[in-house]
């Protein structure tokens, strides 16, 4: 575990080299393994910190972030944030893997009575309520489309790492995890479908609408199949490998299928879903093997929140007025209300 680790970290401080050119003169340029350093420290007394008060690590880690970034201590180069990216991406990928692995094809059936019923109205009621409502405020057409489906997606690190912390367990649990699955699966196929409309409205698009459709298909088939290859991949070497060796295996094919979904151009949320998906139905050890991948996610949902934490400044929040404002309001309407 720790030789993966340090792997990981290493590659990030070598690659801090590409973005070391320049930087505010109210920051002085350090370090990646200083930032790193600072941010899992900070995250850690937080941690710490939210035990004694009672409140989510997830938001103490968020403060973590929040007070190290250009908000409060402004200590963490701008640079630094597209250097820490892909260890972000990693943390979500891990995390969708493990929603993937909620859906053995045996208690599909079962789970989609209840669930695609719940998320079909949340979804369809966040759509209309978030496109209708950003039109209303200013926004045009196009815009408001893609706010109405960007509003279909749930934070899916957020919401498995409070499950985690706080044991929970029961049909309402599995019901949660399942929706948000549901959610982000929508999401990704529902943008890419909006963009696709969108270009073809307005007669911009840079290439055909056949080839525009092409390059759809291939976006979507190009995930199905990357997550169909990797998931059966693992789920084989883990059934011929000793388990001492899972972790690396886990880590290292989750690190390449998500290079090459960037390489490609390829969603990877939707690959690592398909992943998870292809692996709880082709494997005998699921258990075991999400297992291995939390001996290092836990660390991983540490970085990817003080991450996004130290990237958020406050006093942009000023600049979106009421069109930002209106967006939070009739998201959160559509969800509750939608169910």
């Amino acid at each position: 575990m720790i030789d993966t680790i340090g792997t990981l970290l290493l590659g990030a401080a070598d690659a801090s080299a590409v973005a070391s050119e320049s930087h505010s003169s109210s920051v002085e340029m350090v370090h990646i393994a200083t930032t790193l350093g600072m941010l899992l420290t900070a995250s850690l007394l937080a941690g710490l910190a939210s035990e004694f008060l009672r409140l989510p690590k997830v938001t103490a880690y968020l403060i973590a972030g929040l007070l190290l970034g250009p908000s409060f201590g402004d200590v963490i180069p701008h640079e630094h944030h597209l250097v820490l990216e892909p260890l972000t991406k990693l943390a979500m990928a891990l995390v969708l893997f493990y929603l993937g692995t909620l859906f053995p094809f045996d208690q599909i059936r079962r789970i989609s009575r209840r669930a695609i019923p719940l998320s079909f109205g949340e979804l369809v009621f966040t759509v209309i309520l978030v496109t209708v409502g950003t039109y209303l405020l200013g926004m045009s057409a196009a815009q408001a489309a893609l706010l109405g489906t960007l509003a279909i997606a749930t934070a899916p690190a957020t919401t498995m790492f409070v499950l985690r912390e706080t044991n929970a367990e029961g049909p309402v649990t599995s019901l949660t995890g399942t929706l948000v699955t549901l959610n982000n699966l929508v999401a990704v196929i529902a943008f890419e479908l909006v963009w696709l409309a969108i270009e073809v409205a307005g007669g911009d698009a840079s290439s055909s609408i056949g080839q525009t459709v092409l390059l759809l298909v291939r976006s979507l088939g190009g995930a199905f199949l990357l997550g169909l290859v990797g998931g059966l991949v693992i789920s084989y070497a883990c059934e011929i490998m000793h388990t001492r060796r899972w972790l690396v295996l886990l880590v290292g094919a989750s690190a390449l299928m998500l290079g090459l979904s960037e390489s490609w151009e390829l969603p990877y949320m939707l690959v690592f879903l398909v992943v998870g998906l292809v692996v709880v139905n082709s494997s005998s050890g699921t258990q075991k093997i999400t297992a291995q991948m939390d001996s290092i996610g836990g660390l991983l949902t540490v970085v990817f929140f003080s991450v996004h934490g130290s990237e958020l400044d406050l006093n942009l929040l000023m600049d979106v007025g009421m069109i930002g404002a209106g967006y939070v309001v009739l998201r959160s309407v559509g969800k509750v209300a939608g169910i």
